[in-house]
């Protein structure tokens, strides 16, 4: 999505002025019901703003503003301009019958916009503040220096092999092989490759993992040599050459290598929370990439895969082949599951597949209604879903969509990564604008 700015709103000024004067002809008066409101709607969404959005769910968003703002009922002085709580009611000044007026209503708005005006919770700005913070934090990470010896060294990273001997090493190598000798604890010391056969080579499943952890393997493999050079870079014994202070810059900064960043990761995931992170893909790889665990459709962490949405299609493929259904007539449902449910007794279904550890942001859920429930927590954690492809019977859908909302599930928190939608059921008596506005998501993968 691209950014919005001055010039799109001097369009849509200039549209709006152009319809509302075309339908008034020359009267300085105009009836609300007059306005055409479906045209102002459509240029907005389509042309004007909707140009600039490339995400499906951007699109719903501005949708909803547009159908809750752009509407007869907005004539009424009564009309909220907003949906929130009763402190935070926001109307149109009724009293004002001038531009005057109404330019000194904007100016005595607060100087502060509060979230609530937008549909958020009272405190989405704590997550705004926290990932400017995180943002902050990385870049002071930058700029900082490598650690000074005591005797006065240059603080830069040596071009050349250092003196073997503790004492004598500069500071940096004996931190940096600390830290090596804690990553490599971490990390298994291999991942053991699948074996193909004519008849598990036919499961899209088994296709899918063998790719997985063929990846998985290869970077395994690459880090582990990658981290033996570079001790013995600080032991000495090792010329440093440009790939090994690459490898230093970052690693001394808390980055990740942009060699080992062989799938997407938030911006503000440093070395060693990664280095946890991957040691628990390659564990969770080893675990469930075999027949006897169902290749995962009891229990996975789906965040935890290198290619989660190609997961999500071997699944679908799964399903059809089972029972003979058609790929393009399989739509994916949701459950939640009971925190109860035990993975090694969960029942398997060739249709099916359960993820473990999802994240529900902008909202709670209440096992009790199953539904959706409004919240000011920014996160809620999903211990088990149950991911469900139905079949559409001559490409209908199989159950009524009557209130629920259409949730998209993204890699992240960043929303960086979109991979699927799925709807979720909303109270009876809550309008899917006021859902969509909060934003609600899904992400796969937290920070561990």
């Amino acid at each position: 999505m691209f950014e919005f700015n001055e010039a799109d709103q001097r369009v849509a000024l200039d549209t709006l002025d152009y319809w509302v004067d075309s339908q008034a002809q020359g009267r300085s008066n105009l009836a609300p019901e007059k306005i055409p409101w479906v045209a102002l709607r459509t240029l907005l969404s389509q042309t004007v703003y909707g140009g600039r959005i490339d995400n499906e769910f951007d699109q719903r968003l501005l949708n909803s503003f547009l159908e809750q703002l752009f509407t007869e009922k907005s004539f009424d002085p009564e009309f909220k301009l907003f949906q929130g709580s009763a402190q935070h009611v926001l109307t149109i000044p009724t009293e004002a019958t001038t531009k005057q007026q109404f330019v000194r209503w904007v100016d005595a708005l607060p100087e502060t916009d509060s979230p609530v005006w937008l549909g958020l919770p009272d405190n989405a700005e704590v997550l705004l503040l926290t990932r400017e913070g995180q943002a902050l934090f990385r870049k002071l990470l930058k700029l900082q220096t490598i650690e000074v010896e005591d005797d006065g060294d240059d603080s830069t990273v040596n071009t050349t092999a250092v003196t073997p001997g503790e004492d004598k090493r500069p500071a940096w190598t004996r931190s940096l092989k600390a830290s090596i000798d804690t990553w490599q604890k971490m990390l298994p010391a291999s991942l053991k490759r699948l074996d193909r056969t004519a008849e598990s080579v036919k499961n899209p499943l088994f296709r899918f993992f063998e790719r997985e952890v063929e990846t998985g393997a290869k970077l395994l493999a690459r880090i582990h040599k990658d981290l033996n050079d570079l001790r013995q870079v600080c032991d000495g014994t090792l010329k440093q050459s440009n790939a090994t202070r690459s490898l230093i810059a970052s690693l001394t900064k808390g980055m990740i290598p942009k060699e080992w960043r062989k799938y997407p990761v938030p911006p503000s995931v440093s070395i060693s929370v990664w280095i946890v992170d991957y040691g628990q893909r390659v564990k969770q790889l080893q675990h469930v990439s075999t027949p006897q665990q169902h290749f995962g459709r009891n229990g996975l962490w789906l965040g935890g895969l290198f290619s989660p949405e190609a997961f999500i299609t071997a699944t679908r493929q799964a399903a059809a082949q089972a029972h003979g259904w058609s790929v393009e007539n399989l739509e994916l449902d949701i459950q939640v599951l009971d925190s109860n449910y035990n993975e090694a007794t969960g029942a398997v279904e060739a249709a099916s597949f359960v993820v473990k550890d999802m994240t529900l942001e902008s909202a709670t859920w209440n096992a009790a209604n199953q539904n959706l429930e409004f919240s000011n927590d920014t996160t809620a954690i999903i211990p088990f879903t149950k991911f469900i492809w139905r079949h559409k019977v001559d490409g209908v859908a199989t159950e009524s969509k009557q209130n629920k909302i259409v949730v998209p599930v993204y890699l992240n928190d960043t929303r960086a990564d979109f991979l699927e939608a799925v709807p979720l059921a909303v109270p009876a008596n809550s309008s899917p604008i006021t859902w969509y506005q909060r934003a609600v998501a899904i992400s796969a993968w937290k920070a561990i």
